[in-house]
């Protein structure tokens, strides 16, 4: 699956100013004012955006007369500034404009822009990755190195938020030559040891380019 295919939804930009439309610095300047710095190639980037139908908003806990003219001079009319609480703002604008979350790109960098709709950062996660599931294989980074079967089905299962028959959840899984069993056995269960699996890298990357088949 292309990635791109994730961002079809997108209508709207939302950006931070200080570490995002500027590089963090603050300049002092003799004359007691302060000066922020910004990128000509990050206008020339917002002036594609609304050229090609995106909407592209600005928020600032900060109040900048500056911003606001550089900005306006490169037709973002969007731009609010001392903003206290963007979660709030955001909430207010999306149901002022029409809008819904999954239309938003928000980018910030520091520790009140984190402070976004967590569930809703959540949710789209894990919309991702379900979304990856069902064309590429998952589990190396979300697995030990030696896990069995039960417990590669369950992350499964917690991904897909619904129960899976274990015969073809292994015949399927198996089919796809991803996995190694190993001649070791999960040890300390009260059942039959199940065997433990390993991925075999080079299909598993293999696959990551080629993709699976649907769930």
């Amino acid at each position: 699956m292309n990635v791109l295919e994730l961002f079809k939804k997108i209508t709207t930009f939302v950006f931070d100013v200080d570490g995002v439309l500027t590089d963090s610095t603050i300049l002092l300047l003799e004359n007691g004012l302060q000066a922020r710095r910004m990128h000509i190639k990050d206008g020339l980037a917002l002036q594609m955006a609304k050229k090609n139908g995106f909407r592209v908003v600005v928020i600032s806990g900060a109040n900048s007369k500056p911003v606001i003219e550089r900005l306006n001079k490169l037709g973002i009319a969007e731009v609010y500034m001392a903003v206290e609480d963007k979660k709030v703002f955001l909430g207010n604008y999306i149901k002022t404009q029409g809008l819904v979350w999954e239309e938003l790109l928000f980018m910030g960098d520091d520790l009140p822009d984190l402070m976004m709709d967590h569930r809703q950062i959540a949710a789209e996660a894990l919309s991702t990755l379900q979304t990856h599931l069902n064309y590429h294989p998952i589990g190396y980074n979300l697995l030990p190195a030696k896990f069995t079967m039960p417990q590669f089905q369950k992350l499964y299962e917690t991904i897909l938020d619904k129960k899976l028959d274990r015969r073809n959840f292994q015949r399927k899984i198996l089919s796809y030559g991803i996995l190694k069993r190993l001649k070791e056995v999960k040890k300390g269960g009260a059942h039959k040891a199940p065997y433990l699996y390993s991925f075999d890298l080079r299909k598993y990357h293999k696959a990551l380019k080629e993709g699976l088949q649907s769930w």
